[in-house]
C-alpha cells in the first residue's frame, strides 16, 4: 500500500474504496433484512423473500469469487462466477449459461490482455 519512499502507493485508494463499498453493502443488506422482518417496508418497495435470498446469494458468491481470484486466476473466476449467477439467480439453461460465460471470458481476455496489455492474475493456470 505504500511506496518505497514512505508515500501512499497506487494500491491504497482502491483498497479504501473496497472497504467503503463493503461497509455500505453490509449495511444495505442488514437494513433490507430488518425492514422485511419488521414489515415496515413500503408496499411499492416491498421485497419478496426470494429477492432477499438472491441478494444474499449474489453477495456471498461475489465474496467467494474475490477470494478465489488469486488461486484460480481472474478470467477463470469471473467465468465461473458468471456461470453460477446465470444458473442460480437468472435460471438460464446450462447450455446458454456456458456459452455466454465462455464468450464473455474470451472477450475479457481479448480486451484486457491482448488489446490493453494488462497483466491479470492467472492463479494456477
Amino acid at each position: 500500500m505504500t511506496a518505497s519512499n514512505g508515500l501512499l502507493g497506487a494500491g491504497f485508494f482502491p483498497k479504501v474504496i473496497t472497504v467503503i463499498l463493503a461497509i455500505l453493502l453490509v449495511s444495505y443488506l442488514l437494513s433490507t433484512y430488518s425492514k422485511a422482518n419488521q414489515g415496515i417496508a413500503k408496499p411499492a418497495a416491498k421485497r419478496s423473500k426470494q429477492s432477499i435470498l438472491n441478494q444474499v446469494i449474489f453477495t456471498s458468491s461475489l465474496l467467494i469469487a474475490l477470494a478465489l481470484i488469486e488461486f484460480l486466476g481472474m478470467l477463470v473466476t469471473l467465468g465461473l462466477f458468471l456461470f453460477a449467477m446465470l444458473i442460480i439467480i437468472e435460471k438460464i439453461s446450462y447450455t446458454r449459461s456456458i456459452l455466454f460465460s465462455a464468450a464473455t471470458t474470451v472477450c475479457l481476455y481479448i480486451i484486457f490482455v491482448r488489446w490493453l496489455g494488462l497483466v491479470l492474475p492467472w492463479g494456477i493456470f
